[in-house]
């Protein structure tokens, strides 16, 4: 049993470590000019995107808006997600910038 705990702390340390290790960001136009941000979680069945669960549609999300930032990132929640569920189900946090 403390073997399980030594193994289950070193992967939550690791994925601690590399969660800064995936953002991407993508400007569109002049990129975000005010500072207003939307977020919304990007799930996904298997942590690989073989399947979406759900759709965040970027241009929705900003507006009328033709300057904005886009953030695609997987914070530590989202890789503790994956990691709870073993990678059966993962998730990203996408913002939009305006």
């Amino acid at each position: 049993m403390k073997q399980f705990f030594v193994k289950l702390s070193a992967v939550l340390l690791a994925v601690t470590l590399f969660a800064s290790c995936s953002i991407n960001e993508h400007m569109v136009g002049k990129g975000a000019q005010n500072g207003v941000s939307v977020s919304k979680k990007q799930w996904y069945f298997l942590s690989t995107g073989l399947a979406r669960l759900n759709d965040v549609d970027t241009r929705d999300m900003a507006g009328d808006a033709t300057d904005y930032t886009i953030e695609t990132k997987a914070g530590f929640v989202d890789l503790l997600i994956g990691a709870v569920t073993f990678n059966l189900v993962g998730a990203r946090t996408v913002t939009v910038t305006k």
